[in-house]
């Protein structure tokens, strides 16, 4: 389906769309509510005994992540507030921030190598330190994603809890956004049919 398409021959229908479409976007971000997690699915999956396992795999996960923060956080801290003093255009701000990580993290990785083997005179463990400072520090960023989650699907669930009657309006105004889209899809899919035909019936006339 075409915005381009409804904007040229489903005009009004297209701005209804979009004026409800925002309206339920503001609501959702009023309330704090990540747009991909407010759907029926993940709503039915939500429950005190899904809470109470993430906050095990929260409390399981914790040291191994602040490992992770000990080895690898100092250069992407130092990056980020580099990049946010030297950079004044917001689109430079990634990759400034990526090239500035990437050095003095390795930087960073070798000086840590080299007090690891000053302090303990073991290429073993230094061998060892090879593998664990970058791995913890994959680890710690998929934890603080896992984190985040586990964040967002907590005040989903309270927010669900407290506010019932509010949850099934916003349920509800979903669920007319998605079949009006499937409307919408439906009119275009017909009007381009109805246009292919009228295309072939015209060089069949013109082929005569």
């Amino acid at each position: 389906m075409s915005s381009a398409y409804f904007h040229h021959h489903h005009h009004d229908k297209l701005q209804r769309f979009k004026h409800h479409l925002h309206d339920y976007h503001k609501a959702l971000d009023k309330l704090h509510i990540p747009h991909r997690l407010f759907t029926p699915d993940v709503i039915k999956k939500l429950g005190l005994f899904s809470a109470a396992k993430n906050l095990f795999l929260l409390g399981l996960g914790m040291p191994l992540h602040f490992a992770g923060l000990l080895f690898n956080y100092l250069p992407y801290r130092f990056a980020y507030r580099t990049a946010d003093k030297k950079v004044k255009q917001a689109h430079f701000h990634a990759s400034v921030n990526f090239v500035i990580g990437m050095f003095s993290w390795i930087g960073y990785y070798l000086f840590q190598l080299l007090i690891i083997g000053i302090i303990s005179k073991s290429w073993l463990v230094l061998f060892v330190f090879v593998f664990i400072i970058p791995t913890t520090g994959l680890y710690s960023l998929n934890f603080y994603s896992f984190m985040k989650k586990t964040k967002a699907r907590w005040n989903l669930l309270s927010f669900i809890q407290n506010n019932e009657a509010l949850s099934k309006i916003l349920l509800l105004n979903r669920e007319e956004l998605v079949s009006e889209v499937e409307r919408m899809k439906e009119i275009y899919r017909r009007e381009k049919e109805a246009k292919s035909k009228e295309h072939q019936f015209s060089n069949t006339i013109d082929s005569v």
